[in-house]
C-alpha cells in the first residue's frame, strides 16, 4: 500500500482546499452537505466529491434533483467530483503511482503488511483534512457541523466512521451517517421494480411526447404535461413523476423549468438502482 509520509501533509491540505474552493463555488447555493476525500484499495487518492441537499428528490420538482433520499451517502452515486485537470490532485496521484511503479515490493507483500502503516496513512489523511477544514469553516464563515467531511474505501466502513467522527463534532447530520453506514449492507435499495406498470406507461409516454416534436416546442411540451396532469389516474401515479410533470408543465413568464435534455435526464433517473 501507498504508505503517506506526515511531511505531505501540507500539500495535501493544499490539494484538499483546492478542490473544496472548486466545487464550493459551483455548488454552494445548493447547499453541500459532505465533502469526501476516497481512497484506493492502497490508501492512494482517488478523488474527491461533494453532495448536496438540492441533489435530493424530495415533495419540490427541481432540476438538480437525481438523488434518491436512500442515496445521500452512497457516495458511488454522487455526481460533484474533483476535475480530473486539477494539477494539485494529479500532482498527488501521479507521485503515488510512481510509488508503486518504482517500488520493489511484490503486490502479495503489499497487501499482507501490517496494519500499522495502514494506521499511520489513515492518521495523516484525517490530519490533512482536519487541517482543510478549519481553514475552510473560517474563511467561507461555515458552523463546523454543516458540512460533514469524511475518507470513503470502497468495503472500508470503518475508515468512514473513524474518519467522520474524528473530523467532525457531533451532531445530527453526523448520527445520520454514522447510522447509515452501519446499516448499508441490510438496507432496501430503490429498484425499478417499485415502479407501478402505470409509472413505466407515463414515463414512456412523457419520453416520446419530448422526442418526437421536431424541431423541439417547450410551450407544446409544457401543455401536453399540463394535459397528462389532467388524466384521470395522474394521482395514482408516483408521487416524483407527478411532481417531473407538473414541473414541466409550469412556465414563469417566458421561461420553461426544464429543456430536453433535463426531462429526458431526468426521466432516466427513475429506472436507476
Amino acid at each position: 500500500m501507498f504508505d503517506l509520509e506526515p511531511s505531505q501533509i501540507p500539500f495535501l491540505k493544499t490539494v484538499l482546499i483546492d478542490e473544496f474552493q472548486a466545487l464550493y463555488y459551483r455548488f454552494k447555493k445548493d447547499q453541500i452537505y459532505a465533502f469526501t476525500l476516497v481512497l484506493d484499495e492502497f490508501y492512494a487518492v482517488d478523488y474527491v466529491t461533494i453532495s448536496t441537499e438540492k441533489s435530493l428528490f424530495n415533495d419540490i420538482e427541481d432540476a438538480k434533483q437525481y438523488l434518491a433520499e436512500d442515496d445521500k451517502w452512497d457516495i458511488k452515486k454522487w455526481k460533484y467530483r474533483s476535475n480530473n485537470i486539477n494539477d494539485g490532485l494529479n500532482l498527488l496521484k501521479n507521485s503515488m503511482q510512481e510509488y508503486f511503479q518504482e517500488s520493489i515490493l511484490s503486490k502479495a507483500y503489499i497487501n499482507s503488511s501490517s496494519g500499522m502503516t495502514e494506521h499511520n496513512s489513515l492518521k495523516i489523511y484525517i490530519e490533512g483534512m482536519r487541517q482543510a477544514k478549519e481553514f475552510l469553516t473560517t474563511i467561507y464563515r461555515l458552523k463546523p457541523e454543516q458540512v460533514l467531511f469524511f475518507i470513503s474505501m470502497h468495503n472500508k466502513h470503518e475508515v468512514a466512521i473513524q474518519s467522520a467522527i474524528e473530523l467532525n463534532p457531533s451532531s445530527s447530520l453526523l448520527y445520520e451517517f454514522i447510522a447509515n453506514v452501519k446499516t448499508v449492507n441490510i438496507k432496501t435499495k430503490p429498484s425499478v421494480e417499485k415502479l407501478s406498470q402505470l409509472d413505466k406507461d407515463v414515463l414512456i409516454d412523457l419520453a416520446q411526447i419530448v422526442e418526437n416534436i421536431e424541431p423541439y416546442d417547450p410551450l407544446f411540451i409544457a401543455h401536453q404535461a399540463y394535459l397528462l396532469s389532467l388524466e384521470s389516474y395522474f394521482l395514482e401515479v408516483n408521487p416524483y413523476i407527478q411532481n417531473l410533470i407538473s414541473h414541466i408543465s409550469a412556465i414563469d413568464g417566458d421561461q420553461f423549468a426544464l429543456d430536453k435534455e433535463e426531462i429526458l435526464d431526468r426521466i432516466k433517473q427513475f429506472y436507476k438502482v
